[in-house]
């Protein structure tokens, strides 16, 4: 008689084992469809893209972390969506220029203004920003990468992230 195998995973943690295995999968569809997207995109000449950068901690999990209190305020996959969203946006806002951060200020004011809820919207981005700024001075302030694309899916634990991005210009 065949002799039993023995499952490693204790059996109270095997469904939260499964939904983090499923959620990587997801995860990792996520990251080759955006490397097969920048591979094909005819602006990008010679770049290399690494399958397996030599970063010491993945740029997702980095924003994962730097969006962590706009994370907690969000009720749902939607406003888990928003928040990441609006994290990279705040991201990329603190590696610009200040005349570029001027401009990009300005041109997100009138995109809020034109939608539902501007004005709330705008108060949030106002109070929000300087906090994020400092967050991402004290948190990563060697990081200069620049998210140059992302997606965010859904997984069984709520909402995963995959991002493209670039090391600035004038960091390198």
């Amino acid at each position: 008689m065949a002799k039993k195998k023995k499952n490693k995973i204790p059996r109270r943690l095997r469904k939260k084992f499964q939904k983090r295995k499923m959620s990587n999968q997801i995860i990792e569809e996520s990251r080759k469809r955006l490397l097969e997207k920048a591979k094909a995109d005819p602006l990008a000449g010679d770049i290399k893209i690494a399958d397996d950068p030599p970063v010491k901690k993945k740029m997702s999990d980095v924003i994962i972390t730097y969006a962590a209190p706009l994370l907690a305020e969000a009720a749902g996959r939607e406003e888990q969506r928003t928040a990441l969203h609006t994290a990279i946006w705040f991201w990329n806002y603190t590696l610009m220029s200040p005349d570029a951060q001027s401009e990009e200020k300005t041109a997100l004011d009138k995109q809020i203004r034109a939608g539902e809820g501007g004005r709330e919207a705008l108060r949030f981005i106002d109070e929000a920003l300087p906090y994020m700024v400092e967050r991402k001075k004290e948190l990563f302030p060697d990081n200069h990468q620049v998210i140059t694309d992302w997606e965010i899916v859904d997984t069984p634990e709520g909402v995963g992230l995959s991002v493209a991005y670039a090391m600035r210009k004038d960091r390198k």
